[in-house]
């Protein structure tokens, strides 16, 4: 069985990345999440940086009509992805980054769900288990700030705020990993797991320079339960793959840049696009 496997659009699909992809035969897709972009909107959130940490919020620093344009502009920047995905035939198992349109009123994410609603091949997942030949997809959608205790003051959480915060992820990712021992794994996150060199900021312009970014639960339960292999995006300085415990960990690369990979499970060998 051979998945494509990619992610971090923000926006663009190059037409050498098309033209690679169209000569691979490959079964499924997993995309990582992040197909929205907003190169301006990024910017202006690093120009900010103190001032946010600082309390202030990012809609008011900006002004909120600036911000409510530039929000649209994300939403609607996931529309070529989305194109490109459906377009490739193949079940597609899709999850949510930190980019993306997020949560609605009603718990849904926005956006996303609207327009894949006619395009049979992608499911977007939140937190779910799919079974794709011999292994199960654990599927773990969203972002969570890497919230610990030291970094308390970084967006104003009170202790208790950030302990609620990470019980819930604690909890979410025990759920999915239930009942799943020793089976043949494949984990699907947008983040990577904390302290690796996938995980490690090295972007100047980032207020996290330097900095170790992944997620610490990602990492505890990847090094209790063991699963076979581990698929991540976010961190776009870090294509790759690598080992954390006996999981293989792989970053397919940041698809805006002409990057993806073609896994092949039955001899454990990756090409890189």
């Amino acid at each position: 069985m051979r998945l494509l496997l990619i992610g971090d659009f923000h926006s663009k699909v190059p037409q050498k990345l098309k033209n690679k992809i169209k000569k691979e035969d490959f079964d499924y897709v997993l995309c990582v999440g992040d197909l929205a972009g907003n190169d301006k909107l990024r910017d202006l959130l690093f120009k900010n940086w103190e001032k946010i940490k600082k309390g202030n919020k990012f809609s008011d620093l900006i002004g909120k009509r600036r911000y409510d344009s530039l929000n649209k502009k994300t939403l609607l920047s996931i529309r070529e992805p989305i194109k490109f995905l459906s377009n490739l035939g193949k079940k597609v198992i899709l999850i949510y980054g930190n980019w993306d349109p997020l949560e609605t009123r009603k718990g849904e994410p926005s956006g996303i769900k609207k327009l894949i609603k006619e395009k049979k091949n992608i499911i977007l997942v939140h937190n779910r288990k799919i079974k794709i030949g011999s292994y199960y997809v654990l599927a773990f959608s969203g972002y969570r700030f890497p919230i610990e205790k030291k970094l308390e003051k970084t967006r104003n959480y009170t202790l208790k705020q950030i302990r609620k915060i990470n019980k819930k992820w604690d909890n979410r990712l025990k759920k999915l990993f239930k009942n799943m021992e020793n089976k043949n794994l494949i984990l699907l996150t947008h983040d990577p797991p904390r302290n690796t060199k996938f995980d490690l900021v090295d972007d100047k312009r980032s207020p996290l320079y330097k900095k170790h970014i992944g997620d610490e639960y990602i990492r505890k339960y990847i090094l209790k339960y063991k699963p076979k292999y581990h698929v991540f995006g976010h961190m776009h300085e870090h294509k790759g793959k690598g080992k954390l415990g006996k999981t293989t960990i792989i970053n397919p690369g940041t698809a805006y840049k002409g990057e993806a990979a073609i896994f092949d499970l039955s001899n454990n060998k990756i090409k890189w696009l």
